[in-house]
């Protein structure tokens, strides 16, 4: 597979085009969701197809912990 990865939910809600227009099933990450231990699609903060096809799952509580720039603000080096 070849392209960026894509974004495929955003706080708990599917993006339908996204899957539309990558041809992935809504079942599809669902079964991803699960597959992380989650129960439900609520608690994902986002959900990636990957370039080589595999979906990431970020639960919302993980948001910020790790390096993957996802949630970054951006206020490194502000003062405060």
């Amino acid at each position: 597979m070849v392209g960026e990865p894509r974004l495929l939910v955003h706080d708990g809600r599917l993006l339908t085009k996204a899957l539309r227009e990558e041809k992935v099933g809504a079942e599809q990450v669902r079964a991803a969701v699960r597959a992380q231990g989650l129960a439900r699609l609520e608690d994902v903060r986002v959900a990636v197809l990957e370039t080589d096809g595999s979906i990431s799952v970020i639960p919302i509580g993980q948001v910020g912990r790790g390096s993957d720039g996802v949630g970054d603000s951006g206020s490194e080096g502000a003062p405060g």
